[in-house]
């Protein structure tokens, strides 16, 4: 009987054998999964550069008048519907004119976005583009427009720039630098981690099921 409950239990240092064999496998595959992503980053994906530029939201036009915190809290819920008026095609399509783009307003709506900045009255408008200085232009065309189009439509409040455009100077798209080339990797190892686990489910199945039924007759 003792020699029967021997030969069912699981035999750890066989799987961790089975693992061992098998580490180097998973590692190199990542690591050319890794350097194959990077290459095409680098020679074949078109790499994306973002510029942004900071406006502040008011909930009142009359710059004269105190600031409570009700006017605040009430800028901070008007950032959102700022944002609607921003990317809205009266917007975009003066910029769109203004700028020669060659493109229609719902490319330029998919490279746009608009965010608040923390729990502050102030609202980042970002571009993404893949000419940095493209980039640039346009979120500046955005800013000087949009205050105007907002004051006329919404008929209260008002934002302005607070601050100066900024462009990246590395792409945002794709990971080309160390960081990104280390997530990769790790994105590389951990699949090929789960398709070992999956390789090994028939071998862990043969240990379990002899496991289970042996606790079963002593239970």
């Amino acid at each position: 009987m003792e020699q029967n409950h021997d030969m069912d239990e699981i035999d750890l240092l066989e799987l961790a054998r089975l693992l061992w064999n098998h580490a180097l496998q998973i590692a190199a595959a990542g690591i050319a999964a890794a350097v194959i992503c990077l290459l095409v980053c680098t020679f074949v994906l078109t790499p994306r550069y973002q510029a942004s530029v900071n406006l502040i939201v008011n909930s009142r036009q009359d710059g004269n008048a105190s600031i409570t915190s009700d006017n605040i809290n009430s800028a901070r819920n008007l950032i959102d519907t700022y944002a609607v008026i921003i990317k809205s095609n009266i917007v975009l399509n003066d910029v769109i004119e203004q700028l020669g783009l060659d493109m229609t307003y719902r490319q330029l709506l998919a490279c746009i976005s608009v965010d608040g900045v923390g729990s502050t009255q102030i609202m980042s408008i970002t571009v993404t583009n893949e000419d940095p200085a493209l980039a640039g232009k346009i979120v500046q065309a955005i800013a000087e427009t949009a205050p105007d189009v907002i004051v006329d439509k919404v008929e209260a409040g008002s934002c302005k720039v607070v601050s100066d455009v900024e462009i990246t100077s590395n792409p945002v798209f794709p990971e080309t630098n160390c960081q990104g080339l280390f997530n990769q990797i790790h994105r590389k190892l951990t699949k090929g981690a789960r398709s070992t686990v999956w390789l090994l489910t028939p071998h862990l199945t043969d240990y379990i099921f002899p496991f289970s039924r042996s606790l079963q007759r002593y239970a």
